[in-house]
């Protein structure tokens, strides 16, 4: 009967629940220990001084709450843990032992329920905690209720399931429509009380299982009011090579408040967490969200769960359908992307990141108190990547790294888009696009705060019938494609706007169909020609991109001479942060940028805000080979002064250079000035003392000022001198200021006579 009213529940539908775009995890800790909790353990095993030979006996002669201890080796019968607490622990190396070396093992060999852990809790009924530890569950198959790895069946909050250092692993269920072979969770009434009704935590796995319907790795369903209950919490756990019809390695239907910190470091060849090279035939190869599901994965740390050093992965799954790194489908359906790489997914037809469809909701995000990424870490024989938001090398026919279509809403912040791939007519980094006969409301698609490049196919965004695009704050360079594609059919329109952001493209919006194709502009710099935009509404737009700090390096942050730097105002304004986590709108307190454009407010535009602090630069200025005894028939005399950039930063004007010599002593004085390329003095040249202003001097670049000038009288014994300095702009911090100034001692007429020697050199 327990099973005809589970298949019935299943088939229910009916959840109308707001959206919880990004739950927070705030259910109780779990217990991280076993404990006896007031009784002595039992031991299983085959050993003469065992408690118990087999493991469900052993659970049924053990009082409600206490310990199993269960000795390594391979059981075949099917594990129940029913209305009852435990604490399940394997891997004892004999029935003597008090401490766990390995892992036992549950091997079905191809037929029937590894484990079935069941609690159908009134309200107000005793909570019941079960801990398994130290296990391998492998085998399960057949087709049915009682078939696959693992089955988890309670009341959220009464029922409380732990798995930790647990391998879930070569299940199966291959019944039609049969879900969840590596371990499903389903709920037998609304929420009452706290705690997670399943967790997955120390190093645990769920691999290669296949189910003949969804979630193939794991799969979650419930029909009840679960509140703020969390239902599924993953920690350092492997999601791994997983297949389903939907949801290759996770599928969620209705179920709300999943965390999956799913993250870690990839040792030698092999991942120790994430949710990695799954399969779908269907959609949703990692991750497929159903029926007002809400989930995130992240790289956040609760609670023990989760390594906070390491991004959470999606990576390497594939779809047949649609979203290869994840699918949300449905009103009320929503998934969080937390500093979460996204990479080397892949679908056969749209959104090979992720793909969002019938009101579905995706967020891809940084918290807003995090700062600049840090690049990956290899080294030995360990890949470890720190938390950032990545969507790189993925691949679909529409929608390389994102896809929404029918109602959804996609939105992007703080994230790296690259390398992504797409047909050639799909959307390198999105496809946000309707069917022909679609005549919904808008499709709705946000990026900001982002850097896009080196992304291939057709065209960089797709926008068409019903679809409403904004991309604020961002950069776009180095994508070998056009910008944009709209179109629409008659009565339907596509919007796209660029806003407060750095656009290099060569081809900018291409138009199709007969609808209402808006594409706007508002303060953007870009390197076409405004005629050549194909832009409806243009505003604050300059032609000429300039230099990035370091564009082959693929570092996109502004140069301190940028000419986005405090362009733009915040009638549209930022909801984040920058891409690093500096505040937006800073007022520049560094020198002026070339070219100088109107400027409209303090914000800078594309995905980094720029801040000056004065740059660190050894200045230094020389009297080059002086001539310091002059003969009697000498009636001029010309000194070189050399001014040096000795690093180790960028030394900005105006630097400001000058001499000085005895009164009286030369007349006539000219000058003139001759700097590296790149470098400008202004003035060039003049006569009379030297006076001028040296432009920025990158570290090693030198300028060169010849000085000319006249003899007053060298008929007699003199003595005059000359000085040369130079004072830093208050833009730069000298490193040295001793050498800000070089003098000499320049004697004449010393052989008037024609009997004095030479004076021997210092």
């Amino acid at each position: 009967m327990r099973y005809f009213h589970g298949l019935l529940a299943a088939s229910m539908v009916g959840l109308s629940l707001p959206i919880l775009a990004a739950p927070v995890d705030v259910e109780d800790p779990v217990h991280r220990t076993p404990s006896a909790r007031g009784a002595l353990p039992v031991t299983v095993g085959p050993d003469p001084d065992c408690d118990f030979t087999t493991i469900t006996a052993g659970i049924v002669g053990q009082v409600d709450g206490g310990e199993v201890r269960v000795m390594t080796g391979t059981y075949t019968a099917q594990v129940s843990i029913l209305s009852r607490g435990v604490d399940l622990i394997g891997g004892f190396p004999d029935c003597s032992s008090t401490t766990p070396t390995g892992r036992s093992t549950i091997d079905r060999g191809g037929a029937g329920l590894g484990m079935d852990i069941y609690y159908p809790a009134g309200v107000g009924d005793p909570v019941r905690t079960v801990n398994i530890e130290n296990w391998v569950i492998r085998g399960g198959g057949g087709s049915g209720f009682s078939s696959g790895g693992v089955n988890v069946e309670g009341r959220p909050g009464r029922l409380l399931v732990n798995f930790r250092n647990v391998q879930i692993s070569d299940n199966a269920r291959t019944g039609a429509n049969e879900n969840g072979a590596g371990l499903r969770i389903i709920t037998t009434g609304d929420r009452d009380g706290t705690g997670a009704l399943a967790t997955l935590d120390n190093d645990s796995a769920v691999l290669n299982n296949t189910a003949a319907g969804d979630g193939g790795g794991i799969h979650c369903r419930t029909t009840h009011q679960v509140g703020t209950a969390t239902l599924l919490r993953l920690g350092t756990t492997l999601v791994l090579g997983n297949e389903a019809v939907n949801g290759g390695g996770v599928a969620l239907d209705a179920c709300r408040n999943v965390f999956l910190y799913a993250g870690g470091p990839i040792v030698l060849i092999f991942p120790t967490g994430g949710i990695i090279g799954n399969n779908a035939s269907g959609d949703g190869g990692g991750l497929y969200l159903e029926n007002g599901a809400v989930a995130t994965l992240s790289a956040l740390e609760f609670s023990g769960f989760g390594d906070a050093e390491e991004a959470a992965l999606l990576s390497g799954n594939s779809a047949a359908g649609s979203g290869g790194g994840a699918h949300v489908i449905g009103t009320d359906s929503s998934l969080s992307l937390v500093d979460a790489y996204v990479i080397s997914n892949s679908a056969d037809l749209f959104g090979g990141g992720v793909r969002a469809n019938s009101g579905g909701v995706i967020e891809i995000e940084r918290p807003l108190n995090s700062g600049a990424c840090e690049a990956p870490v290899s080294g030995g024989g360990v890949l470890s990547r720190p938390p950032c938001s990545v969507f790189e090398g993925n691949d679909a026919l529409g929608g390389g790294a994102f896809s929404a279509r029918g109602e959804s809403r996609l939105t992007v912040s703080r994230t790296v888009v690259r390398n992504n791939t797409t047909g050639p007519s799909g959307g390198a980094a999105a496809n946000i696009a309707n069917s022909s006969l679609y005549t919904g409301a808008p499709t709705e698609f946000r990026m900001e705060g982002s850097v896009v490049h080196d992304n291939d196919g057709g065209f960089l965004f797709k926008v068409e019938t019903n679809a409403d695009a904004e991309i604020l704050f961002s950069t776009i360079a180095d994508n070998p494609v056009a910008l944009a594609r709209l179109s629409s059919f008659p009565g339907q329109t596509a919007d796209l706007a660029i806003r407060s952001s750095l656009v290099d493209s060569n081809s900018w919006f291409i138009k199709a169909g007969d609808g209402t194709n808006t594409a706007s502009v508002d303060c953007v710099i870009g390197s076409r020609p405004q005629a050549d935009l194909n832009a409806d509404n243009v505003f604050a737009y300059f032609e000429g991109m300039v230099p990035f700090r370091d564009r082959p390096g693929r570092d996109y942050r502004l140069t301190d001479r940028s000419a986005a730097i405090d362009y733009c105002d915040d009638v549209f304004p930022p909801l984040f942060p920058d891409i690093d986590g500096n505040d937006r709108g800073l007022a520049w307190t560094g020198p002026g940028s070339i070219p100088d454009p109107t400027s409209f407010g303090d914000f800078d535009l594309g995905a980094y805000e720029a801040q000056f602090s004065p740059r660190s630069a050894d200045l230094g200025v020389e009297i080059v080979d002086p001539d310091l005894f002059v003969d009697a028939g000498q009636t001029s005399v010309g000194y070189t002064l050399r001014v040096t950039n000795n690093g180790p930063e960028t030394a900005f004007g105006e630097i400001s250079v000058f001499d000085d010599v005895t009164v009286g002593a030369v007349t006539n004085r000219s000058w003139s000035c001759s700097p590296d390329p790149g470098v400008s003095c202004s003035p060039s040249s003049g006569t009379g003392d030297v006076t001028t202003d040296i432009s920025d001097m990158q570290p090693g670049e030198v300028v060169l000022i010849s000085v000319n000038q006249d003899l007053v009288d060298t008929s007699v014994d003199a003595v005059f001198q000359y000085v040369a300095a130079l004072v830093p702009s208050g833009f730069n911090l000298d490193l040295n200021g001793s050498n800000d100034l070089d003098e000499i001692e320049v004697r004449i007429g010393v052989f008037a006579d024609g009997f004095e020697a030479s004076p021997v050199l210092p």
